[in-house]
């Protein structure tokens, strides 16, 4: 998944796209506190329902300005259907069950078809403690 397009009020549409790990707009980290996906890129950003239709099914997924918006708020749906799920109770979904690059993410129903299973990776990112002595190798 990456973000894409300006669409207008501080919201950029959500696609999907192959594996690109360089493409830094791939990139989302969950935030526990707040219970959102944050943008890598754009931290102060979180994805949500398009402006004005919150929880409204077959609108658009986007990032837009985190604003501690109920709608904003996601639960991940680990095991059986690996989905993507607001408070709502809909589902990120890739429009048409198509997979292909650029196909657009949408809020749907939650069918536990394939086009609405997101692989997570949980294992985090590992940095090593600072600092280093020179030369020495991490």
């Amino acid at each position: 998944m990456y973000h894409s397009e300006y669409l207008g009020g501080n919201q950029y549409r959500l696609r999907i796209r192959d594996n690109h790990p360089e493409d830094l707009k791939q990139w989302f980290t969950f935030d526990k506190r707040t219970k959102t996906i944050r943008a890598w890129t754009m931290r102060d950003y979180a994805i949500s329902n398009q402006n004005g239709v919150a929880y409204a099914i077959g609108y658009a997924a986007v990032i837009s300005k985190f604003e501690n918006l109920q709608y904003q708020r996601l639960r991940w749906r680990a095991g059986e259907t690996n989905n993507i799920q607001n408070f709502g109770k809909s589902c990120l979904d890739v429009v048409n069950r198509v997979d292909k690059n650029d196909q657009p993410v949408t809020w749907w129903t939650c069918l536990k078809h394939d086009n609405q299973g997101w692989q997570v990776d949980q294992s985090g990112i590992w940095y090593p403690e600072n600092p280093k002595a020179d030369g020495e190798k991490f």
